[in-house]
């Protein structure tokens, strides 16, 4: 019966494990699991919104007059969605091409911007052939580095447990009694393993 009760309690704690790691993985910015790396995750958004509108006001904007010039600055934004895809996901992307498409839209209906024409009309459809053009490329790849992640996510957790059972195969086991060795050479406490006590001398 102890047996039993065991084996349950492991396969109900490896299918809790992999929902976790399907959820951590999935929203690769989880505040409340990591509450240290919430500081720096904070950062880099912020980080992040800062450079897309600083690029939107520059190339769309007229921070700096470059029209007389014809440079193709509208390519500067592209980084910067790229940084928003790769590390925070497909949520996270698309915000930041919100966030650019309506810098880039209040700027060339100012008239400012390389997309900006004498007719509203064709300023905009322009626009939206750009933003539509970078935004998809921008969610394919933060869709393509999601399910990368919940890929990695799945191995790491594979290696480490049955697929099956969701309990742990023999190298977990190594590294759990090790572990469970060395606490107890080191407090002189027995430890236990599986369902049955072991002491040492």
């Amino acid at each position: 019966m102890v047996q039993l009760w065991s084996h349950l309690e492991h396969l109900v704690a490896g299918r809790r494990s992999r929902r976790r790691a399907d959820r951590a993985a999935a929203d690769p910015v989880d505040f409340a699991t990591a509450p240290a790396l919430a500081a720096s995750a904070i950062f880099e958004a912020t980080a992040l919104l800062i450079s897309l509108v600083v690029a939107g006001m520059v190339i769309f904007d007229g921070v700096f007059n470059f029209a007389a010039r014809s440079y193709p600055l509208e390519y500067l934004c592209i980084p910067v969605l790229l940084w928003a895809a790769y590390r925070f996901g497909p949520r996270e992307a698309s915000a930041a091409t919100l966030v650019l498409a309506g810098t880039a839209i209040w700027g060339t209906l100012k008239g400012f911007g390389p997309f900006a024409r004498d007719s509203h009309n064709e300023s905009l459809l322009l626009l939206q052939t750009f933003i539509g053009v970078v935004g998809v490329t921008t969610m394919g790849l933060a869709t393509a580095f999601a399910e990368r992640r919940v890929a990695e996510e799945q191995t790491r957790l594979l290696a480490a447990s049955d697929p099956l059972t969701g309990l742990g195969n023999y190298r977990k086991l190594i590294d759990v009694l090790e572990s469970e060795m060395r606490r107890s050479s080191r407090t002189g406490r027995s430890f236990r393993a599986g369902c049955c006590w072991i002491w040492t001398a």
